[in-house]
């Protein structure tokens, strides 16, 4: 199984607090930016205050916010949580094939 590359290096931030259902205030090297979250549910019982994330930047002139949180972090430095759930799509994509998503999906049908 081949490992899943973002296109740029993730950019590790602090999620400062949630402003609104899809942005936050997070700090990156120093600068409070306004960040983009991909989902629009609340991440577990955890708090949104002063929590390390990682983040995706985006120089598309059509965007309104250039940057994505992709992950938080919940415990340590090792339990990391994806929180963008349209990756999870690509991800999908990343890992299967056409044949064998088809397997999984007429696995499912049939129960």
């Amino acid at each position: 199984m081949s490992a899943y590359v973002f296109e740029k290096s993730l950019i590790r931030g602090m999620m400062l607090k949630r402003k609104s259902q899809f942005t936050a205030l997070v700090d990156i090297d120093g600068e409070e930016l306004i960040a983009h979250i991909p989902t629009t549910n609340r991440i577990g019982d955890v708090e949104n205050k002063n929590l390390p994330c990682l983040l995706s930047y985006h120089d598309d002139p059509k965007r309104k916010l250039k940057y994505d949180i992709e992950a938080v972090l919940l415990l340590d430095d090792e339990n990391w949580a994806g929180i963008n759930r349209i990756l999870s799509n690509k991800l999908v994509e990343h890992f299967f094939n056409e044949h064998e998503l088809d397997e999984i999906v007429s696995d499912f049908s049939n129960v």
